[in-house]
């Protein structure tokens, strides 16, 4: 897959879950690296830091995290179209907890956390829920941005 091609799907995935073609999209996309990664291969690990926010353009990813067994438990499977992150790593700057791992070859576009917070500072925040045609992935995407608000005016 091609940069202009995994681009393009992360912007028709931004326009078809807002509705419309937000201000700023451009700037989003011009943002974001675009990575390809084997199957097997791990994204983060536990213990290090999320520096990324990925966009699965193509392909499968896991999640899991140790349970109170300490044995590893899968906690979601994700797949084109979702994004990963272990979130609250990623927003506070702890050491993850999450293993995230790609299940087959893949493409994501990846957000660094400096990127992130560039794009949540200087964009026009996103509209309320009401108005998306995806209403519980828009609902996820304010509870990123609004969380990421409160954290950084924590600090």
């Amino acid at each position: 897959m091609t940069r202009d091609t995994a681009l393009d799907l992360l912007e028709q995935h931004i326009v078809r879950l807002l509705g419309f073609h937000p201000p700023g999209l451009d700037r989003v996309l011009e943002a974001c690296e675009v990575l390809e990664c084997k199957a097997g291969e791990p994204l983060l690990r536990p213990g290090n830091p999320a520096r990324q926010l990925w966009f699965i353009a193509q392909g499968s990813a896991m999640m899991a995290q140790p349970g109170p067994d300490k044995e590893e438990h899968i906690a979601d499977l994700l797949f084109e179209s979702d994004w990963v992150t272990d979130l609250q790593a990623f927003l506070q700057e702890t050491p993850a907890v999450y293993r995230i791992e790609c299940l087959e070859d893949a493409v994501f576009c990846a957000f660094s956390r400096d990127s992130f917070r560039a794009l949540r500072r200087d964009l026009p925040p996103l509209p309320k829920t009401e108005g998306f045609r995806e209403p519980s992935r828009a609902m996820a995407l304010r509870r990123v941005f609004g969380s990421y608000r409160e954290t950084m005016s924590h600090r």
